[in-house]
């Protein structure tokens, strides 16, 4: 059995079948934001996965804090789903 420190947290086991729709490749933000509140947004595609858009965005803050998201399409309209804050 595995166990969770984190709270509110919660894990359970699922059936891998249950997924309708597979996506291949993602498109993802990065949201920089630095100490005087001043944004710089930007969209990455053709990425290999999300380690590599957190070692871009890594890379690129500039001493900077970052939100990663995932975007996708759905029926009512782009969706950013939050995948990491880094400090």
């Amino acid at each position: 059995m595995l166990s969770m420190a984190i709270s509110k947290m919660q894990a359970e086991q699922v059936d891998p079948r249950d997924v309708q729709t597979e996506v291949e490749t993602s498109i993802y933000r990065v949201y920089f934001a630095d100490e005087a509140g001043a944004t710089d947004e930007w969209r990455l595609t053709g990425a290999t996965d999300v380690r590599a858009v957190l070692e871009w965005g890594s890379a690129n803050a500039g001493g900077r804090s970052f939100q990663l998201f995932v975007e996708t399409d759905g029926p009512s309209g782009r969706r950013l789903d939050l995948l990491a804050t880094v400090h």
